[in-house]
């Protein structure tokens, strides 16, 4: 079962909207998979999987001229400049002056050209142990909405209403899949000749796993899903920005960054008792909070960002993941062009630099033995266990 819509929302229908052009676009599909013939005789019925995705993206295209052309600025503009050359020499030379700051103040008032946002979104379930077959037409089970893509939780309904296996030995995992796609860049020209390019984008991705059991019987209508061990898996990565570090000074001898991460360790162990709830001022023999260790996952993520981004360990976001992602940039200018020194001896001349940082975390996943010990376990040094493990994280930067 396969669905499509495909809408443009209606901006040119709304005053001083109409330079805006967006479409959105949904897709969803469902599948019901036959169970295998040894599983079936092994729990005496049939034991299906039913899947389903959906797809979510949404594409704004902003031509800021057209606005700046209804708001009446461009015209504003182009009468500044006639005005200004049928003056008198003094009245004339004042009046170009005039024009020229009129003009380079709207050129920054002006100067965003072009916007550009996408953002697009998978999701999808696996809901194996499933014992309902398909009618001739097909089927609104476990939910219409299941049908149609959604992402509303049927787990518990499911198992509620008989539409899962009791079998006792059944150990395929229920499944959750998300992925998301930001990317923002917009197109700036504060004066003729200088381009601005800005992009910023944000990748998430997950799998959670979970195996369960139903019990109770249908029988006596007690029937209930028990979530057994779930397990996320995924990736993220952000735009980001490490300008203010990136010429600090490093040989092979020390790094100023390194130190400075290894003194932000403190303060972020500081902020993350306090947010646990613990004392600050109850510290292990290295002078750090009890729990939050200097070697601890929680304490150098954190030290680790605020140092290379430059941020303040008492302000950097104690948490892993980002929101927000920071645009890198691309700026290009050819206005010496416009120099007969310039011209006289080059085709084509022009100075281009450009920035690019990313923050990745790359395979993380749920730390079992936290699931399972509680929010309050320790490892073996003392430390609280952290939500994640995380493999890699890296920070890159590049400045051309």
């Amino acid at each position: 079962n396969r669905l499509e819509v495909n809408y443009e929302l209606p901006m040119n229908k709304i005053p001083y909207l109409d330079f805006i052009k967006a479409t959105y676009t949904y897709n969803s599909n469902f599948d019901w998979q036959r169970g295998g013939d040894v599983l079936r005789s092994l729990a005496n019925e049939d034991i299906n999987t039913v899947q389903n995705s959906n797809s979510h993206s949404i594409n704004a295209n902003m031509n800021m001229n057209k606005l700046y052309r209804e708001l009446g600025l461009t015209k504003k503009k182009s009468r500044a400049r006639r005005t200004a050359l049928p003056a008198k020499d003094g009245k004339k030379t004042k009046a170009k002056k005039k024009s020229k700051l009129g003009g380079t103040a709207l050129g920054l008032v002006t100067m965003l050209k072009r916007l550009n946002v996408n953002y697009t979104e998978n999701n999808g379930k696996a809901l194996p142990g499933y014992t309902r077959g398909l009618g001739f037409l097909g089927t609104t089970k476990p939910s219409l909405g299941f049908v149609f893509g959604s992402q509303d939780d049927v787990r518990f309904e499911a198992a509620k209403r008989g539409f899962l296996t009791t079998y006792e030995n059944f150990n395929q995992p229920y499944i959750e899949r998300n992925d998301k796609t930001l990317n923002i860049s917009a197109n700036l020209s504060p004066v003729n000749g200088l381009t601005i390019d800005l992009k910023a984008n944000r990748q998430s991705s997950s799998n959670y796993e979970e195996n369960f059991k139903v019990n109770g019987s249908l029988a006596t209508n007690d029937l209930e899903y028990e979530a057994l061990i779930g397990n996320e898996r995924g990736d993220f990565t952000i735009s980001n920005m490490m300008i203010g570090t990136i010429f600090t000074k490093s040989d092979e001898f020390g790094s100023e960054v390194f130190e400075t991460f290894r003194n932000n360790r403190l303060e972020v162990a500081r902020r993350l008792a306090i947010s646990k709830g613990a004392d600050p001022n109850v510290v292990d023999a290295d002078g750090f909070p009890l729990g939050y260790g200097k070697k601890s996952q929680d304490v150098l993520l954190p030290s680790f960002v605020s140092a290379y981004t430059g941020q303040s360990p008492s302000k950097v976001k104690l948490g892993a993941f980002r929101n927000t992602p920071i645009p890198n940039w691309e700026i290009k200018y050819t206005g010496l062009m416009k120099n007969k020194w310039f011209r006289k001896r080059f085709k084509r001349f022009a100075l281009r630099n450009a920035y690019r940082s990313s923050y990745s975390i790359n395979s993380y996943q749920t730390n079992l033995e936290k699931k399972t010990l509680g929010s309050d376990a320790k490892d073996v040094n003392g430390n609280f266990l952290s939500d994640y493990i995380f493999r890699n994280v890296t920070l890159v930067d590049q400045l051309d």
